[in-house]
Formats: C-alpha cells, structure tokens, sequence
C-alpha cells in the first residue's frame, strides 16, 4: 500500500472517531441537561415547601398571641375566608397520609421544625447535586466545542 493510501485510511478513522466522539459528548449533554432541569424542578419544589412551612410557623405564633384573633382561612385553590380562632392552645398538625393529628403549639412548632430541618437538608443535597452536573455539564460542553474546531 503506498503512503498516500495510508494516510488516506489514516484520515478517514480519525475522521469517523472524531465524530463518534461528538456524538457522544452531544448524548451526554442532552443527558446532562436534562438531569439538570429535573433538579432545577425539585429544588424549586422544596425551596417552596420550605417557604409553606415558614408560614405555618409564622401563623402558629400569630395564633397563640392573642385569645381571640382572626385569619384568613383556605377553603380550596385561591379562595380564602376570614375566620376567628377560639382554640390557640392546641391545632391539628398534618403528618402524612392524609392523618391530622391534635397537638399543643409547642409540638405542632417542634413537628414543623423538624419537618423543615429534613427538607433543607434534601435541599443542600439537591444543590450539591445541581453544582456537580453544571461542572460536568460545563467540562462536556468544553471538550465537544474543542472537538468540534479540529
């Protein structure tokens, strides 16, 4: 075989592994970025069950303030109605399951925290996640763009 054929050949098998190679580096960042909108979507999940529980806290202690105080209460998806709380020794505290239990204002608040503390920390985890696959993501994009200009 002459020289010329060989580097012909040569050229070809780089030509078809180079392009093997951005094939999968375009498949890992499609990959990639999809992974990273689904933890775009859970942070932004937690992050707004962490500001409902802030609330609740917030309303607890408003409650317990007063003997008699007036709130508003949701009746269902955007509707509100003003009520008055007779009762701000005890509330009835969701635990899961759809199971509302009674409990003083010190559990319910100790419950809520404790609730709040294992949401953030799936939050931080979630986050950690998110930095880890940008870098990826970012070290993907870099090595096709180099593959690419070649």
């Amino acid at each position: 075989m002459s020289d010329a054929r060989i580097t012909q050949t040569e050229n070809k098998d780089n030509n078809v592994s180079s392009r093997d190679a951005i094939n999968q580096l375009r498949y890992l960042q499609n990959v990639y970025s999809q992974q990273y909108e689904v933890l775009e979507n859970q942070i932004s999940t937690y992050s707004i069950s962490i500001d409902a529980i802030l609330k609740g806290i917030e309303a607890l202690d408003k409650a317990t303030k007063s003997e008699k105080s007036k709130t508003l209460i949701n009746t269902g998806p955007g509707v509100y109605m003003e009520g008055e709380i007779t009762n701000n020794k005890t509330t009835l505290t969701y635990i899961g399951a759809g199971y509302l239990v009674e409990k003083t204002i010190a559990e319910a608040k100790e419950f809520i925290e404790t609730n709040k503390k294992k949401q953030e920390e799936v939050l931080k985890k979630l986050l950690s996640e998110k930095t880890k696959l940008q870098s990826e993501l970012i070290d993907v994009m870099y090595k096709l763009e180099s593959l690419q200009q070649q």
